[in-house]
């Protein structure tokens, strides 16, 4: 037999595995095909429209920016847990109709106001109805008269010192050896 022939023979006697092989691969190529674009379809025909309007959407986002913004502010109106607003709030309460109040400073311990009076009488009766209660002693405590105009600064100061740290201890170095 020549080789020819042995290699006929060969292929012959083996076509029907490589026939089985290549369908195999065909069938397993255009079902991936199809599942893959059935999937693609399902995606694409199942993707879901907003519910929202997208006005609507940019009217809450900027609501939250504001809000966001609000709560910041409201927590910069309580430095070291003072209530400023508070503060504030006594010290328009307690102000004559004719005290005109230029600054407030606010800081643990220690309100000033500084203001402007058409009498010193004016000030002191602004600095003696502020009431921040019993741990607070309010006094004016500058006063001058240019032009008609009284300028003054009342200072609140809390009675109330803070707890003195104790001395540190000594430490014996070398006594346990």
């Amino acid at each position: 037999m020549r080789k020819s022939e042995t290699e006929k023979a060969r292929y012959e006697f083996n076509r029907p595995i490589i026939s089985f092989v290549v369908s195999t691969l065909t069938i397993f190529c255009f079902t991936g095909a199809v599942v893959t674009g059935a999937l693609c379809a399902y995606a694409y025909l199942s993707d879901p429209a907003p519910t929202f309007s997208q006005d609507m959407f940019n009217r809450a986002q900027t609501l939250n920016t504001n809000l966001s913004k609000g709560i910041a502010t409201m927590k910069q109106a309580r430095p070291d847990e003072i209530n400023t607003i508070a503060v504030i709030a006594k010290i328009s309460e307690s102000k004559p109709g004719d005290v005109m109040i230029e600054n407030i400073k606010i800081i643990p311990g220690h309100y000033t106001v500084k203001g402007f009076a058409n009498s010193q009488e004016s000030a002191d009766t602004f600095a003696s109805s502020m009431d921040f209660g019993k741990g607070f002693q309010c006094v004016v405590t500058q006063s001058s008269f240019d032009k008609g105009v009284y300028s003054f600064t009342i200072d609140a100061v809390s009675k109330v010192k803070a707890p003195a740290k104790a001395p540190a201890s000594p430490q014996n170095k070398g006594a346990n050896k």
